[in-house]
């Protein structure tokens, strides 16, 4: 009888064991599920509260217009003798403040599409009133490209100087 109460014994741990590796699974499982649900992993939500996103700030750009400012831009135009250089400073008008905060946190990416931008330009393709309008529309449409968003307006240029 002792050998039966043994044989016994043995296989209670293994019913705990697998008890609680059920357990685990459901809790890992649910919480999967509850993530998914949430929008958190790969959720269908998340594009279109990105697109209620931008149609809200769009709407923003009804009222008063919400400026960021960059540090001025310093860069050797592309010319033969590599003498003359550009100084831009200017501001970009956004849709309120959600549009300041995806702006400034894209700043650094911002402020290299811009850079490349005029550092691939020659004194005859930023003198003049025309070429400075094209470079406005060029500047608007790289950053609206870095920012995968029209958040960008306008761009208006606070001083323009070529040495």
């Amino acid at each position: 009888m002792a050998e039966d109460e043994v044989q016994e014994e043995k296989p209670q741990p293994k019913n705990k064991m697998m008890l609680i590796i059920i357990v685990l699974n459901v809790l890992v499982l649910g919480g999967g599920a509850a993530a998914f649900f949430m929008g958190g992993v790969g959720g269908g939500d998340s594009n279109t509260n990105k697109k209620d996103m931008a149609e809200d700030m769009m709407m923003e750009f009804d009222g008063p217009p919400t400026l960021v400012s960059f540090k001025p831009f310093i860069v050797n135009l592309n010319d033969a003798g590599g003498s003359r250089y550009l100084k831009l400073s200017c501001e970009v008008e956004v849709p309120g403040e959600k549009g300041v905060e995806i702006v400034d946190a894209r700043k650094p990416a911002l402020r290299h599409r811009v850079i490349s931008i005029l550092s691939e330009m020659g004194y005859g393709e930023v003198a003049g009133k025309g070429r400075k309008a094209k470079l406005q529309k060029t500047i608007i449409s790289e950053m609206n490209t870095e920012l995968k968003a029209p958040l960008v307006r306008n761009i208006y240029f606070t001083e323009f100087v070529i040495q």
